[in-house]
C-alpha cells in the first residue's frame, strides 16, 4: 500500500512527484514531546470531533508540509 500524506486536503502519494519525501509522525515511546509538537502543527481533527486525533505507526506527512531548513 503506497504511503499517502496524512494533511487534510493533501493528495500526494508517495512515487507521484520526484523529490518528494514521506516522514514518520514521531513515536510516543521515542520522543513524546516532539510528538506532540508534530501533532499540533498538523491540526486534524478526531472523526467524532471529539479529543485529539492520534495517528498511527503508520501515519505520514509529505515533505510539501515543510519550510526548508526549518524543523519541529
Amino acid at each position: 500500500m503506497p504511503d499517502s500524506c496524512c494533511e487534510i486536503g493533501c493528495t500526494n502519494r508517495q512515487g507521484e512527484k520526484m523529490g518528494l519525501c514521506f516522514y514518520r509522525i514521531p513515536s510516543d515511546k521515542e520522543n513524546p514531546e516532539r510528538r506532540q509538537l508534530w501533532i499540533q502543527a498538523i491540526r486534524r481533527a478526531t472523526v467524532s470531533g471529539n479529543g485529539t486525533w492520534q495517528p498511527s505507526q503508520y501515519t505520514r506527512l509529505c515533505s510539501d508540509h515543510f519550510i526548508k531548513g526549518m524543523s519541529f
